[in-house]
Order: C-alpha cells, then structure tokens, then sequence
C-alpha cells in the first residue's frame, strides 16, 4: 500500500524538505492548501516525490492523490 515518508513538517521560512508518497505504480497529483505559505515542486517518474518550501509564516495541508485516495501532508 502506498504510504507517505513524513506526514507533518516544521519548515522556517527560506527551508525546504522533500516527502515521497512511496509504492506507486502511476502519476501522483500533489496540491498546496495555501501557495503562499509553502510551494511544492513534483519529481520523479510518477511525481511521487516533492520538495516543499516555506514562503512565510503559517500552515498550509499539502495533499497527494493517488488512485483515487488522498494523503494529506500537514505543514506546522
């Protein structure tokens, strides 16, 4: 089953740290509840892994759907 390498982070601004939604087979879709706190940049054959980097203060959920399930990263 598909799972996520951290399911929260605590980044300070300028930072950034990756997450991989690990054992997919196909094309992941990550999302940001909030582009102005964090952006994320996909990578990797199916866009399992991102790179998510804090542009100010606050929280933001980054979501991965995948197959028609979604998981959630939480940004604190």
């Amino acid at each position: 089953d598909p799972f996520l390498t951290k399911k929260s982070l605590s980044i300070s601004v300028g930072e950034s740290q990756s997450v991989t939604l690990k054992n997919t087979e196909s094309k992941v879709k990550w999302t940001t509840s909030d582009k102005k706190i964090v952006s994320i940049k996909a990578s990797g054959k199916n866009k399992q892994k991102i790179k998510i980097t804090a542009q100010k203060e606050g929280n933001a959920k980054i979501k991965a759907k995948y197959k028609g399930k979604i998981y959630f990263v939480t940004n604190l």
